[in-house]
Formats: structure tokens, C-alpha cells, sequence
């Protein structure tokens, strides 16, 4: 007896399904692709405002410390401009060597202020300031920058203008007793004896001394523009960051 078997023949798929599985399949990958984008977005937003949080701690830390170098360079504004009201007097009158000495030493050291760039170091040198998607943030963080690198570029003038005013000063008086707590407390910069070495009297070392001592003056009123610059903008800095990121 013969069996017959059915066939059984393929399913063949129309233009519909095979269009609605490339749909799915081109879903999946669309949302998925969305999806790794919407978490790196993310990332990247959050990063952004630690950034930004950072940068704006290190703008607080460099107004309070702009305030606080202003202080101690307003003793040096008023010391040494009194010593160079010396410039035309003889100095081989004993009377003028107390007061060139204490002048002098009441200016002798110079403040200087150093920027808190970490974050904007950072920023620039890992190339994450991309990372900051306002633009106009991006323009005052950079403005912000010019105005720190050119006051810490001029710091250098006022330490070489403050070093050039001792070098000049040393064939005058007898530096060494700066070191002589007989003669000296330095944590107050004051004189305690007053029976000081006598100037030594020379037209023109004193000329060259009190030359430099003019110059410096000139650059350490520049400096103090600078940084007064640089507290104004921090200041403005601060405010427009923490309006514009909800801080």
C-alpha cells in the first residue's frame, strides 16, 4: 500500500514582513544609539558642572588671597615712597640714615600673588573645555585667563624690579644687619636699636639706587592695577557662573 506524504513548502515571507522586521531591527539600533548617547550627554553635562563648581571655588580662594596680598603691599606702597623722598637729601647727615634704614626695610619684601589655576590648567591642557557647551562661558572663562597669565607674567618684573632695588641698595648701608636681631625684629619690620651703621655717601651709586627704587614703585602700582583687575573679574566670574549653572 503506498503512503503519500504531503509536502510541506517553505513559508515564503512578503515585502510587508520583511519590512517590519527592518524596522524593528533598525529601531533597536536607532534607540540604542540613543540611548548611549542621552548617558554620554549626560556624563558630559555632569562633568561640565564639576568643572565649573571647581573653577568656581578657585575663583573665591583667588579674591580672598588678591585681598589679602593688597594688605601687605599697601606697607611696601607707603614705606618706600618715603625713602624716595630721600633721593635729593645728603646722606652723609646722620639723621637720614634711622629713616633710610627703617623705610627700607619696611618695604623690603614684596608680596606676590599666585593664581589658584587648577581648573583652568586642567581644562586647557586635557582639552575638556570643550566639555563647557555655553559659549559665552566659555568666553568669559578665557577672558578671565588673559588677565591671569598677564598679572602672573608681570609678577616677574616685580620680583627682578624688587631684587634690582637690593642689589643697588647694598653699596649704600650695611645689609647685614637685617640678620642681627639687635638691631632688627623682621616679623614686625621695625627697627629696635636706632644707633644703625652710617650710609656710606656716593653721588652715584645713590643716583642708581634711588633710580630703581622710582622704577620699582612704578611696577608694583602696575601690579596692584593688575590684581585689582583680576579680583574685579573673579568677583563678576563667580556671579554670572553661579546664575548660569543653578550653583
Amino acid at each position: 500500500m503506498e503512503v503519500h506524504h504531503p509536502h510541506h513548502l517553505a513559508h515564503k515571507k512578503n515585502w510587508k514582513e520583511f519590512f517590519l522586521e527592518f524596522l524593528m531591527l533598525f529601531l533597536a539600533v536607532f534607540l540604542g544609539f540613543l540611548a548611549e548617547n542621552v548617558r554620554e550627554t549626560y556624563i558630559e553635562r555632569h562633568r561640565e558642572k564639576e568643572y565649573i563648581s571647581g573653577l568656581i571655588q578657585n575663583l573665591k580662594s583667588d579674591t580672598a588671597d588678591i585681598t589679602k596680598v593688597l594688605q601687605r603691599s599697601q606697607v611696601k606702597q607707603e614705606a618706600w615712597p618715603a625713602l624716595l623722598q630721600l633721593a635729593d637729601k645728603d646722606l652723609s647727615k646722620h639723621v637720614y640714615d634711622t629713616i633710610f634704614y627703617e623705610k627700607f626695610v619696611k618695604g623690603a619684601f614684596v608680596p606676590i600673588f599666585r593664581p589658584n589655576d587648577a581648573t583652568i590648567v586642567q581644562l586647557k591642557s586635557s582639552g575638556n573645555l570643550r566639555l563647557v557647551n555655553k559659549q559665552d562661558v566659555t568666553d568669559s572663562i578665557l577672558s578671565y585667563d588673559k588677565i591671569r597669565e598677564k598679572l602672573v607674567e608681570h609678577n616677574d618684573y616685580l620680583v627682578k624690579g624688587n631684587d634690582e632695588v637690593w642689589e643697588k641698595a647694598y653699596p649704600l648701608f650695611k645689609a647685614w644687619i637685617f640678620a642681627d636681631t639687635s638691631y632688627m625684629d623682621l616679623s614686625r619690620r621695625t627697627l629696635v636699636r636706632f644707633d644703625v651703621p652710617p650710609l656710606r655717601v656716593d653721588a652715584l651709586q645713590q643716583q642708581i639706587f634711588f633710580g630703581h627704587l622710582g622704577r620699582m614703585m612704578l611696577i608694583l602700582r602696575v601690579n596692584r592695577d593688575y590684581m585689582n583687575q583680576q579680583k574685579d573679574k573673579a568677583t563678576t566670574l563667580i556671579q554670572f557662573l553661579e546664575k548660569r549653572y543653578n550653583l
